[in-house]
C-alpha cells in the first residue's frame, strides 16, 4: 500500500519520513473494519476528531478558508 500510495498520505499529500511519529497511519472504516489507505498522522487525527463526517470537515474547511490570506 505504501509502495501505491508512493509513500504520501493519501489525504494530503505528505511525504512519510519513516519515523514513528512521521510515519504511516492505517486509516480504516469504523464501521466495517475495511483498511481504505495510509494517512499521516495529522490526517488520521483529523478524521477522527471530526467523527469521519465530511459535513464537519467541508465546514471547518470554509470557516478557516475566510481567514487564508489571499
Amino acid at each position: 500500500m505504501l509502495e501505491v500510495q508512493d509513500n504520501k498520505c493519501a489525504a494530503c499529500g505528505k511525504v512519510f519520513l519513516g519515523t514513528h511519529q512521521a510515519g504511516p497511519c492505517v486509516d480504516h472504516d469504523h464501521r466495517t473494519g475495511e483498511v481504505r489507505s495510509l494517512l499521516c498522522k495529522a490526517c488520521n487525527t483529523s478524521l477522527g476528531a471530526m467523527d469521519e463526517d465530511p459535513n464537519r470537515l467541508i465546514a471547518l474547511a470554509s470557516y478557516i478558508a475566510q481567514y487564508k490570506e489571499p
